[in-house]
């Protein structure tokens, strides 16, 4: 059995040194505890650590997405976009580490391997994979609620001779895929925000999906300086009004009306100033029950259609109009409605990149008979011979 080594008087144990586990740091100290971070990696940083993937951003604005606990910081800290991207959030959290100097209660390098509370003592032990065992009154989980990456359940995997790649164990040095053969298995966000950079540079890319995703435009652009002046002046009132609103993102109140309570066009007026707005928290608290009633939720989705259809955004290749008919494909049809508006969606993702010259993008709806073989993955119908796969975790967004 591994000997005690805790700190003396250690009164925190924090897993994790991302977002929330830096955050948790601050407080604590600020209450005169004593605490602890243990994280895996070797820097701050959490899921922008992690998650280095092609295209890689936030779905939540850059003024918003940021620590609360220092008006200081929040005047002087310049985001250069409407939007950060993982660079730039990554970055940020760096800078929030050194600037309140909370890497001194960090060990890097570190895997928690068990924690145990002990009713008795009311003290929790946690072991590590150096050895080491540590005791303290209380135990933070900062861990985030997908921090494991999920490797894809299929067969032959392990025999594959190509390369394999992660979004959620992406490379710090980047990959090129420059003249190669990609096949991107799944359709989340992370796979939405890379497909389109990586089809910029493969000789042919192929999309496996297994279920169909909506994709909302973002507008993403370059920070408006009157925008950001405005935002600043009034973020103590801001930061106040967040705690009341469903994500905590200010300037989004909870909605007090049903989809289902309004006329069609009372809500078909509200979806187009959200849709030109950009961004998918206001959409989707556009009303009251858009995540928890089917009813209410179709009215979204066909307005969403309804973007696409209105702009012509259905493949005009027959082989297409015959995918078309697969649910699977829907997605062709949402992010192409996105891919249209004259900005960016969340995930900065444009269709016209999947299909650019050389491009030879296939949609291919990915069911329980799958394997992987030698030099590719092989559908239920056919064969697909690859250099390079790559999987992508999946990830929730509000």
């Amino acid at each position: 059995m591994a000997k005690p080594t805790s700190p003396e008087g250690l009164d925190v144990i924090i897993i994790g040194a991302g977002v929330g586990g830096l955050y948790a740091i601050h407080k604590y100290r600020q209450l005169g505890l004593k605490v602890r971070a243990y994280e895996k990696g070797d820097d701050v940083g959490g899921t922008w650590y992690w998650n280095r993937y092609p295209g890689c951003r936030c779905d939540v604005e850059s003024l918003e997405y940021s620590f609360s606990f220092s008006p200081e910081l929040d005047q002087e800290w310049k985001w250069p976009e409407r939007y950060g991207n993982q660079g730039e959030i990554l970055k940020y959290v760096q800078h929030v580490a050194d600037r309140f100097d909370l890497r001194q209660d960090i060990q890097f390098n570190t895997t928690i391997t068990s924690a145990t509370f002990d009713d008795k003592t009311s003290r929790w032990t946690v072991t590590t994979d150096k050895g080491e065992t540590i005791t303290a009154p209380y135990c933070l989980m900062a861990t985030g609620n997908l921090s494991t990456p999920r490797k894809p359940d299929i067969k032959g995997i392990d025999s594959y001779k190509g390369k394999t790649y992660h979004t959620g164990l992406w490379p710090h040095g980047g990959v090129d895929f420059t003249g190669l053969r990609v096949g991107v298995i799944g359709t989340g966000s992370s796979g939405v925000q890379s497909i389109p950079i990586i089809a910029r540079q493969a000789r042919q890319l192929t999309v496996f999906q297994r279920t169909a995703n909506f994709s909302l435009p973002a507008r993403n652009e370059p920070m408006d300086p009157q925008k950001e002046a405005k935002h600043k002046a009034e973020y103590p009132e801001r930061r106040a009004g967040a705690v009341n609103t469903p994500f905590a993102i200010a300037g989004y109140p909870p909605p007090t009306k049903s989809a289902l309570d309004v006329s069609a066009e009372e809500r078909n007026a509200a979806y187009e100033k959200k849709w030109q707005e950009g961004g998918s928290i206001s959409f989707l608290y556009a009303y009251t029950d858009l995540l928890t009633n089917k009813a209410a939720n179709d009215t979204a989705s066909d307005f969403v259609e309804g973007q696409g259809d209105r702009r012509g955004a259905l493949p005009e290749r027959s082989s297409d109009r015959h995918q078309a008919a697969d649910p699977g494909y829907q997605l062709l049809r949402d992010l192409q409605s996105a891919a249209r508006e004259a900005g960016q969606h969340p995930q900065q993702c444009h269709l016209g990149d999947y299909r650019v010259g050389h491009q030879d993008c296939g949609w291919q709806k990915l069911r329980a008979r799958r394997h992987r073989v030698r030099h590719g993955l092989r559908r239920h119908d056919r064969r697909h011979e690859r250099d390079r796969h790559q999987g992508r975790r999946r990830r929730l967004h509000p």
